[in-house]
Formats: C-alpha cells, structure tokens, sequence
C-alpha cells in the first residue's frame, strides 16, 4: 500500500499575527484569514522576505508569525 503524499490544502486559511515580547499575553492579528499563497506573500511584506521580525531575530522587540486557522 502506497502513502499519499501530504500536500496543503486549498481550503485552509492563515492568519499573520504579531508577538510582542514584552507582553507575552497580547499576541494581535495583523492580517488574515486568507489562502496560504496569500499568506505567504503578506508576511515576505512584513518581514522583508523572511529576514527581519521573524522569532529567530533576537534584536526584534517584535515579530511576526503565520498560523494556520481551520
């Protein structure tokens, strides 16, 4: 018996949310819901393609991260 490949599905929606790291608790959304592609778009925006406001950017005070919803 052969597995199927998992692969993303067109009725899922993402949201873009901000992480405040001052203020554990106060997590805000910043835009969504909206397709994945969509999403992915939104956040290279807001994130300059991945290279700032990410959890891996330890100078950010803030950040952003996509989540799905659904």
């Amino acid at each position: 018996m052969s597995k199927k490949k998992k692969t993303g599905f067109p009725k899922d929606l993402w949201v873009i949310e901000g992480v405040d790291r001052m203020n554990w608790d106060d997590d805000f959304r910043v835009a969504g819901p909206m397709p994945r592609e969509e999403a992915h778009a939104e956040y290279d925006r807001l994130t300059e393609n991945g290279t700032t406001k990410t959890a891996q950017d330890k100078s950010a005070l803030s950040y952003y991260v996509m989540r799905q919803v659904g």
